[in-house]
């Protein structure tokens, strides 16, 4: 199964509902904190995935992938932020041999 979480301005959850209403993706909103889990066993095409992912930067979010199959792996982690340095020399910082999951920085070529 494909298993997303996008974060989105509130007001911008509806619009994106809309987008993935003409797929079988099952979706779930928390109210008022702009998370939308997504899921669905169909396989989601590299069109659909860059639309979304767009979709969600456009409005200030992100989406990453929680669960996908072995050939999106790359591209799991969504778009690096701006800060992403930032948060690659915390991880450094408190992680410096790498022991932990590097999840984006790892994906991002962000670390060192």
């Amino acid at each position: 199964a494909w298993k997303f979480k996008a974060t989105l301005p509130s007001g911008c959850i509806t619009a994106f509902f809309h987008q993935c209403g003409w797929h079988p993706i099952s979706l779930v909103a928390r109210a008022g904190n702009g998370v939308v889990y997504g899921q669905t066993d169909e396989p989601l095409s590299p069109e659909l995935r860059n639309d979304l992912l767009e979709s969600a930067v456009r409005e200030g979010g992100n989406l990453i992938y929680q669960n996908c199959p072995p050939e999106a792996v790359a591209s799991r982690w969504g778009k690096p932020r701006g800060d992403a340095f930032l948060m690659a020399a915390v991880k450094n910082k408190f992680d410096p041999q790498h022991l932990f999951v590097n999840g984006p920085f790892a994906a991002n070529g962000v670390l060192a």
